[in-house]
């Protein structure tokens, strides 16, 4: 793997988006819904899973219901698949290859950094209070460390996530 390198034009902030960039929770996700599916008898199709992914989990809940024709509730599947999802968490929660040396990169170089994800705090993996990351000074709750970093931001509403981001330095 290649040493990350700064650019030549002065950074003043970096935003990472939480989920698939900065941890393979994407994968994780999909393995919850085929689960779910499994435990109803239903079939699990790559084409639903497209549709689902990038989806708030009510949104991406409803998919699955209105695809199948559940009797569920999105309340039912949410604590549902976020049981599943907690239950996956200690073992497969990873970093997504690099992070941690363009975490310490940034850091050496004291650019502000923070997670922007449309996940709410209560999700598992936005949480990530059972994985052994959670202990991770690289990825712990930056603000409590540094000056040089900000806090986990949710949100989807307007302006959009990485411009709130952006006017926080």
């Amino acid at each position: 793997m290649t040493e990350f390198v700064l650019p030549r034009v002065p950074l003043r902030a970096v935003t990472f988006d939480l989920d698939g960039l900065m941890f393979n929770t994407e994968e994780m996700y999909q393995e919850v819904d085929r689960e779910i599916l499994v435990r109803r008898g239903k079939p699990s199709s790559t084409e639903l899973l497209d549709q689902m992914m990038g989806r708030k989990a009510q949104a991406a809940l409803q998919l699955m219901i209105d695809w199948h024709q559940l009797t569920d509730t999105v309340e039912e599947l949410l604590a549902e698949s976020r049981e599943i999802m907690l239950r996956l968490l200690p073992a497969r929660l990873a970093p997504m290859p690099g992070l941690l040396n363009l975490l310490y990169t940034l850091e050496a170089a004291g650019i502000p950094r923070g997670i922007a994800t449309s996940s709410s705090r209560k999700s598992p993996p936005a949480s990530c209070s059972n994985s052994k990351w959670s202990r991770d000074s690289r990825l712990s709750s930056p603000a409590k460390r540094s000056s040089t970093a900000s806090p986990l931001l949710t949100s989807t509403s307007w302006p959009p996530i990485s411009m709130a981001c952006g006017r926080r330095k």
